[in-house]
């Protein structure tokens, strides 16, 4: 992803982590993917993946947001490690 993006993608990120509903996150995060695609389609599979992985389809109710989050997050971390042993 280009630098210059990087921190609209956790702004982006941490605005569907504080929606008030699952739904809303849903949207939020499949908008942030739509976005992503368009700067950098590997980062956009890569968000993809990690929804995938966290399970955010069974996950049913805003309780569970908080496991998705830290998915996220972990899938974050490690996608920003490759990026700098990458560089």
């Amino acid at each position: 992803m280009p630098k210059e993006k990087q921190q609209q993608a956790v702004w982006r990120l941490r605005g569907a982590w504080a929606k008030p509903s699952a739904e809303a996150a849903w949207q939020q995060l499949r908008a942030c993917v739509k976005w992503l695609d368009a700067i950098s389609p590997s980062a956009a599979r890569s968000l993809e993946d990690g929804l995938a992985e966290a399970g955010f389809r069974r996950i049913r109710g805003h309780a569970h947001l908080s496991q998705l989050k830290a998915a996220l997050v972990a899938h974050q971390n490690s996608e920003l490690e490759t990026f700098k042993q990458a560089a």
